[in-house]
């Protein structure tokens, strides 16, 4: 929902603020292709990332996406909290560019990482339930389609889009810091659940020698091997 609120924020308030540049009607409407236009070039590319290299870490993605989504608005803003950056066009657009490279990151593995929490929750392995995880998906990103550009017409009139953005990077914070949090947490329920294995048993080694590779990698990643 919050990289939906980020797509669509900027929407009815984007033009009215960079026309205080003197920019042409062209430019501006080139700005809104911006982060679409990037998003779609590279969220093949992360949704690879995701399933070569955190495969099991999915969550770490989310984490580190939510956070430079973050950073991101506070450029598209500028933010003007502590007035120590700029409010100059290039910067907006820097955090436009930004923002559509990363927002992939917190995307894409979302729906691995939905899946997961319903395998863990007892669900079957099914189509069912791949339809219900994929339903919950596009309800949330709909909704955050609804919620993003509402709240960015009530913000741009009422604390202003520096503020208003400043308060979207807020909520992507937020976001990291949950994800955070829950990761933890579930790892170290994990860690209570399982025994270590003693790695200088000849039996041990034995039984890790012969799991599939990718039951090795998740007891590795959890702390067993």
């Amino acid at each position: 929902m919050a990289s939906s609120i980020g797509f669509t924020f900027i929407d009815p308030v984007l033009t009215k603020h960079v026309q205080q540049f003197g920019v042409s009607p062209l430019i501006s409407s080139l700005l809104f292709a911006v982060v679409p236009g990037i998003y779609a070039l590279t969220s093949p590319l992360w949704g690879w990332v995701s399933d070569r290299y955190f495969q099991q870490r999915s969550v770490l993605l989310l984490i580190i996406g939510n956070f430079l989504n973050a950073v991101a608005y506070l450029l598209i803003g500028p933010t003007d909290l502590g007035h120590f950056l700029p409010n100059e066009l290039w910067l907006v657009v820097t955090g436009l560019v930004m923002y559509g490279l990363v927002v992939s990151v917190a995307y894409v593995p979302a729906v691995k990482c939905s899946i997961q929490g319903a395998r863990e929750l007892g669900f079957p392995e099914s189509l069912s339930t791949y339809g219900y995880v994929n339903g919950l998906q596009q309800t949330s990103f709909h909704l955050g389609g609804f919620i993003g550009p509402t709240i960015g017409g009530a913000l741009a009139d009422s604390v202003g889009f520096n503020t208003g953005s400043t308060i979207v990077a807020g909520i992507f914070l937020l976001m990291s810091i949950i994800c955070t949090i829950q990761a933890t947490i579930r790892y170290i329920l994990q860690l209570r659940k399982s025994p270590k294995i003693n790695h200088e048993d000849p039996a041990n080694q034995t039984s890790l020698s012969s799991l599939p590779p990718e039951k090795l990698e998740k007891t590795r990643l959890l702390g067993y091997y």
